[in-house]
């Protein structure tokens, strides 16, 4: 059964597949396709079987945003489905979707409210529900990855990917020396032109099993809003079971 929830790209670009790796020695602008430039970011990454060894992962961190501290935890597992919850103070907002059904639990002190989300809502949460993002292993139907051609930022010649989801694209900038994703811009499609709508600065990658994921990221959301994203802890293949990702009953007692 196909989801009617699209992929996108946000918070959970967390997971940005990059590593140590050559640059663009011996290889001319015209010679990097999108299949080369992903096929790079996988082998620095430990390569398509260890990245698919990898069914879960639970991420531990921080969002600073408006001038609050929110503590949150991240949990995605193949293919698709993906859990959030942020806590500040007594409050608490979760997200989730399960592969089918997307929803959000809203908690304040003993009070407790869940709802459903329709696709246009839950795009607007900024998860990315694609487990390994849209620069590792095949792309959704619908959705077309390009190599866009390079672009100097100081003094380096980054490679820039494209991806088209139809009603939006995001850039992606892939620093040649490291294969790191430096940068990604998001645009939407407004009375037929494209204009930005969020952006993300990807900074302090550390390494995790076979991945290197950024551990502080800035971002640009779409209503507007910055705030920085801080990762304090990454644990993969933990004891994850499909019943977290469900939608919760309305006393909490469902996952947790």
């Amino acid at each position: 059964m196909s989801s009617l929830y699209p992929k996108r790209t946000g918070i959970l670009f967390l997971l940005t597949l990059c590593g140590p790796a050559c640059g663009l020695v011996g290889q001319s602008n015209e010679e990097w396709t999108a299949g080369k430039v992903v096929e790079r970011i996988e082998t620095v990454n430990g390569g398509e079987e260890a990245i698919n060894e990898v069914i879960n992962v639970r991420v531990h961190g921080e969002v600073i945003s408006d001038g609050r501290t929110y503590d949150f935890v991240l949990l995605k597992k193949r293919p698709n489905k993906v859990r959030i919850q942020l806590h500040y103070r007594k409050k608490s907002i979760t997200t989730g979707f399960d592969g089918e059904e997307a929803w959000r639990r809203l908690r304040q002190g003993e009070r407790t409210r869940v709802e459903v989300l329709n696709a246009a809502e839950f795009a607007k949460q900024s998860l990315e529900t694609d487990f390994d993002g849209p620069l590792i292993g095949p792309v959704g139907e619908g959705v077309e990855r390009k190599f866009a051609g390079v672009e100097r930022i100081g003094r380096v010649d980054y490679l820039v990917m494209e991806v088209d989801y139809g009603d939006s694209f995001t850039r992606h900038f892939i620093d040649p020396r490291t294969f790191r994703e430096l940068k990604m811009n998001k645009f939407v499609r407004e009375d037929g032109d494209y204009t930005e709508s969020a952006s993300a600065l990807y900074n302090d990658y550390e390494r995790f099993g076979p991945f290197w994921l950024a551990t502080r990221i800035e971002r640009k959301l779409e209503s507007g809003t910055r705030e920085t994203l801080r990762i304090d802890r990454v644990e993969l293949n933990t004891a994850l079971i499909d019943r977290v990702f469900e939608k919760p009953s309305e006393d909490g007692l469902l996952g947790g």
